[in-house]
């Protein structure tokens, strides 16, 4: 659910930022094809932004940050097994319980919404089915007395029975809307609306949408040599005459002003077409903002290229080569206060054991987050190669796999309070190291989790 929502908002802030800019921009300069192509692609790109990869680069620093803990749990620095009967308070069910309502709540409104925008477009084509139609060159036109003003939808145009000396023009007019299929992005504006109603921005980008779709119908009127004060007075005589039917394409509109002030306007020069080029970095700084920069620390690097290593991948028994492995890790590594270990750090989540293959198979995972370490289960992602069998050193206590495993079948998530922040190290089986400070317990391979304080973090 934190996923849906987090989406929500970057597509919602993806929108409002791109809107805004194209609003601030690009709405009075007269390319009006173009600008219906931005405005198309401004609801992809703000659609796909979110899934766009983050740009990575190489820290300097050679440690991985953890996230930090969330205030309730910071008091508890006992170093005891907290099991989430005791850990896990009513606040995060509650959390639940209020995203839930408020999804439901949303989702009601939104469907409301889209019933509304069916039952418009159901009134239309009971207008249309009620009319006398004529097909020519691929355009239908609708007769009808029930209504005054013209309008098209989609390739019908529908005209009212009595005419007047505007009738020329005002087909020029339609027939553009139905030629160039405006009704898509009448359909699509509202539809946004509908679905991103919480939005006040959506109602914004709706005005600007079909406001260049007059644009465009206008312009193809005065591209026919229509006398333009001729033109502009119609649009006025019809004003009385419309309907509140937001997804037909009218000859009237409520945007006369600015319908006019484009007609008269001239086209624009490089400074008006530079407008266009700003488009650019906003692109760019909505897509940082959405999607941060991450930094690769050194060691994460490191042990990405040993990642053959650790259980779950094609693991070898070479020792040799192993040791030579962390012993380039420790000369790259310069944290203070960590002993020469053959250790390999974890970024976050470190998939240490591997329990044997059987019909449900799965890993047990380690989350280490500040002085908090959370243990448990998830499906194996990868085919079991090697299982472990070794032991876990949680702060100052040993456990085996199976006494972990079971805590975290029994209570669904294990929590351990460690008294300052903790670090992930692993040991193969047989490591030399490993045996040499843990003795022969060591021999089936060692995950440490130890509290690590380094100077200068």
């Amino acid at each position: 659910m934190s996923a849906f929502f987090t989406y929500f908002l970057q597509i919602n802030m993806a929108l409002a930022v791109l809107v805004i800019a194209y609003y601030v921009l690009l709405r009075k300069v007269k390319l009006l094809l173009l600008n219906r192509c931005i405005l198309l692609l401004i609801l992809v790109v703000s659609a796909g932004l979110p899934f766009c990869p983050a740009i990575t680069y190489k820290s300097g620093i050679t440690h991985v940050q953890e996230d930090r803990l969330s205030p309730g749990n910071k008091d508890n620095r006992s170093g005891a097994i907290l099991f989430p009967s005791t850990v896990k308070n009513a606040t995060e069910g509650n959390v639940k319980n209020i995203y839930r309502g408020l999804l439901i709540v949303y989702g009601f409104i939104s469907l409301v919404l889209i019933v509304k925008l069916i039952v418009q477009v159901a009134s239309i084509k009971r207008i249309i089915r009620n009319s006398d139609q004529i097909k020519e060159e691929g355009l239908v036109y609708c007769r009808t007395e029930k209504y005054a003003a013209p309008f098209s939808f989609f390739t019908y145009i529908v005209l009212p029975k009595e005419l007047d000396a505007a009738y020329p023009q005002v087909l020029v007019h339609e027939q553009a809307h139905a030629r160039q299929w405006h009704s898509v992005d009448a359909l699509l504006s509202e539809l946004v609306c509908a679905l991103l109603w919480i939005n006040p921005i959506v109602y914004l980008y709706r005005k600007l949408v079909k406001a260049n779709l007059e644009f465009l119908a206008d312009e193809a009127v005065l591209s026919t040599g229509a006398d333009a004060p001729a033109y502009q007075l119609s649009l006025l005589q019809y004003a009385l005459k419309a309907s509140g039917n937001t997804v037909m394409s009218s000859f009237y509109s409520s945007t006369i002003k600015s319908r006019i002030r484009m007609m008269n306007a001239e086209r624009p020069y490089a400074r008006g077409k530079i407008s266009y080029c700003l488009i650019v970095p906003v692109l760019v700084a909505v897509y940082l903002c959405i999607i941060p920069p991450r930094a690769i620390p050194r060691e994460v690097a490191m042990r990405q290229s040993l990642s053959n290593r650790l259980p779950g991948n094609n693991m070898g028994n070479d020792k040799g080569k192993d040791t030579k492995a962390a012993s380039v890790l420790r000369k790259e590594s310069k944290l203070k206060g960590i002993p020469k270990q053959s250790n390999v750090f974890a970024k976050e989540r470190l998939k240490p054991t591997i329990v044997e293959n059987t019909s449900t198979v799965s890993t047990l995972y380690i989350d280490a987050r500040t002085d908090t370490v959370r243990i448990n289960l998830r499906p194996a992602e990868q085919p079991i190669m090697q299982p472990f069998t070794g032991l876990y050193l949680i702060g100052d206590k040993t456990y085996s796999e199976p006494e972990l495993r079971k805590a975290v079948e029994q209570a669904g998530q294990l929590v351990i309070i460690l008294p300052a922040k903790p670090r992930i190290a692993y040991y193969s089986p047989g490591s030399a190291d490993a045996i040499q400070r843990w003795g022969s317990q060591a021999e089936k391979g060692i995950v440490q989790v130890e509290p690590i304080t380094i100077a200068g973090l």
